[in-house]
C-alpha cells in the first residue's frame, strides 16, 4: 500500500538461497499489492519504478490486486528498468519477468524496460486499457497485451546476463548491452533508448535476497 514512492538506480536480485525463498522458490523483486488486513484506506497510488537491474526473483516485478479486493492501484510508471531471467525452481512457468495481475488498476504505464528471459515467462498481463505498454525491449515476442508498435524485439546481447548470483560479486555492468547488440542498433538507437538508464548513473545500491 505505498502511496508516493519513487524507487531507482538500484540493483536488486535474488541469490537463491534456502533462507532467502519463499515457498522454496525465489521471492519476487518488487511487488505492489493492496493487501487485505490493514486498517487503512490507503491504496497503492503515485509510485515510480525507475532506472533499476532486477535479476532472478520468480518475478522480477510484480503488481497484484488483494484476493476478492476492488481497491485500485492507480499511478503507477514502470520506466528504463531491466529485468532479467525471473527464475523458479518448481516449475518455470511461474518465473515471470514482469507480472500484471488482473485487477482495478488506474493510470499504469510501462515503458522503455529491457525484459530478457533465457526461460519462463517474459510478461503476463490482463488485457485492461488502463494499464499500457509502450516502447519496450523484449527478448521475445511478448503476449500481445504487451505489445506496441515502437517494441524492439531480439537478442540483446548483454555483457554477463547468466553469471552466477553470488552475493557481493553481481556486477550492474553485466546486463549492459554490448556494442554489438541489435537492441543499441535498431531503430530505436543507443542515445534514444538508453538515456539515462541506471548503468550511466553511480554505482546502483545492492539489495541482496
Amino acid at each position: 500500500r505505498s502511496q508516493g514512492v519513487t524507487v531507482r538506480d538500484n540493483l536488486i536480485y535474488h541469490s537463491n538461497q534456502p533462507a532467502f525463498r519463499r515457498f522454496d522458490d525465489p521471492s519476487t523483486c518488487i511487488a505492489l499489492n493492496n493487501e487485505e488486513g490493514f486498517d487503512t484506506d490507503a491504496t497503492v497510488t503515485d509510485v515510480v519504478i525507475e532506472q533499476n537491474i532486477f535479476v532472478g526473483c520468480k518475478r522480477n516485478i510484480g503488481l497484484w490486486r488483494s484476493e476478492g479486493s476492488g481497491m485500485p492501484i492507480e499511478n503507477v510508471r514502470i520506466v528504463n528498468n531491466t529485468l532479467v531471467n525471473a527464475t523458479s525452481n518448481k516449475d518455470l512457468a511461474n518465473a515471470i519477468g514482469l507480472f500484471v495481475a488482473p485487477g482495478n488498476f488506474q493510470n499504469i504505464r510501462i515503458a522503455r524496460n529491457v525484459i530478457v528471459q533465457a526461460q519462463g515467462v517474459l510478461v503476463m498481463a490482463p488485457d485492461n486499457l488502463a494499464v499500457t505498454f509502450r516502447r519496450n525491449a523484449w527478448s521475445a515476442v511478448p503476449d500481445p497485451v504487451a505489445q506496441s508498435d515502437s517494441d524492439s524485439i531480439g537478442n540483446f546481447q548483454l555483457q554477463n546476463p547468466n553469471a552466477p548470483l553470488v552475493p557481493g560479486t553481481v556486477q550492474p555492468e553485466w546486463y549492459i548491452p554490448v556494442a554489438t547488440s541489435t537492441t543499441v542498433l535498431n531503430n530505436l538507437g543507443a542515445t534514444d533508448f538508453y538515456q539515462p538508464r541506471s548503468w550511466q548513473l553511480p554505482t546502483p545500491k545492492r539489495v541482496t535476497n
